[in-house]
């Protein structure tokens, strides 16, 4: 496997997500559509309001995965989406 390639595969950090999950106490890995304009992000179901888990896949197959600049700004949208969207403590 091509070291450069890993980086684009969510799959290499699914081991991250999954303590993510058990540390949030989170059940089962059913997921439904975080928001529509992140189709790539889902929603973790079985985790508490108050610690939501979204999980965006982007791998090497993403439809924008090929443009640096554009894979680039997806995420900081949808990592400020969702930090934004957190309730407040």
């Amino acid at each position: 496997t091509d070291p450069k390639a890993l980086y684009l595969v969510s799959r290499g950090a699914a081991v991250a997500r999954d303590d993510v999950l058990t540390r949030n106490g989170c059940s089962g890995n059913a997921t439904k559509p975080w928001d529509a304009a992140y189709p790539s992000c889902v929603q973790y179901a079985g985790c508490p309001a108050a610690a939501p888990v979204v999980w965006c896949a982007i791998d090497s197959d993403h439809n924008i995965g090929a443009n640096a600049t554009l894979r680039d700004q997806y995420a900081y949208n949808a990592i400020w989406a969702f930090w934004t969207g957190l309730p407040a403590r």
